[in-house]
């Protein structure tokens, strides 16, 4: 049958802690930015209405990874490694100065991987 694993511990790593902690805060000024019409307005005339509404779908998106994370959960991390590699694909079609926000998602996301061992 299946394979179980069994996390190394149930402790959640500092680290993970940190990042999450700092995506559960700054979700909320995510949320205050597009509640301004000025700054969404903004948003669309220089990238299209199209690109506000991804931005949005991908912070929903690595929001849940970051409850993921703090549950320990398996999905989390690996929810969080897929948005990345479209956030960059998408980045780097719609403007190669989004890549500079995409490198941050990577470090975030390979120190998420490398926390599998403690997730189940």
């Amino acid at each position: 049958m299946g394979e179980t694993r069994e996390p190394l511990g149930r402790r959640r790593p500092i680290i993970v802690t940190v990042f999450c902690a700092l995506g559960f805060i700054g979700f909320p000024f995510f949320v205050s930015l597009m509640s301004d019409p000025g700054e969404r307005q903004r948003i669309i005339d220089d990238y299209g209405e199209t690109h506000l509404r991804i931005e949005i779908l991908m912070q929903v998106g690595f929001l849940l990874s970051y409850v993921g994370c703090w549950l320990l959960k398996r999905w989390g991390a690996h929810l969080i490694g897929v948005l990345t590699v479209v956030a960059g694909i998408y980045y780097g079609l719609v403007d190669p100065k989004l890549l500079l926000q995409w490198g941050r998602l990577v470090f975030v996301s390979l120190v998420m991987l490398s926390c599998l061992k403690h997730m189940s």
